[in-house]
């Protein structure tokens, strides 16, 4: 809490960014997911009863990213736990990015 008032505004700006970053990635990876299984589904390779748990799963998953994160908690909560590439406190990791405003 301390560090977060003592963040200057363009701190703090960042800090959302990359938690907006963090999430669009995790959602794009399951968005991959469901596109992968469905075209698998197509062909014969996996059974539809999978197909179905599988994909209800991920898109609860996208949901929660969807609904939360920055845009109902705060960006520092996220980055108590993740890290985004080419922020100086969270270098190394990967970020998220516009996938979750564009989608609804």
């Amino acid at each position: 809490m301390r560090e977060a008032l003592r963040q200057s505004p363009k701190e703090k700006a960042e800090d959302h960014r990359c938690a907006i970053e963090r999430l669009n990635a995790q959602y794009a990876k399951l968005q991959n997911r469901i596109d992968q299984i469905y075209l698998d589904r197509l062909d014969g390779e996996v059974e539809e009863a999978f197909y179905g748990r599988n994909v209800s799963a991920w898109r609860e998953e996208q949901a929660r990213y969807r609904d939360s994160g920055p845009f109902r908690r705060s960006a520092g909560e996220m980055l108590r736990t993740h890290r985004c590439s080419g922020h100086p406190r969270t270098e190394g990791h990967v970020g998220i990015g516009r996938q979750l405003s564009e989608s609804g």
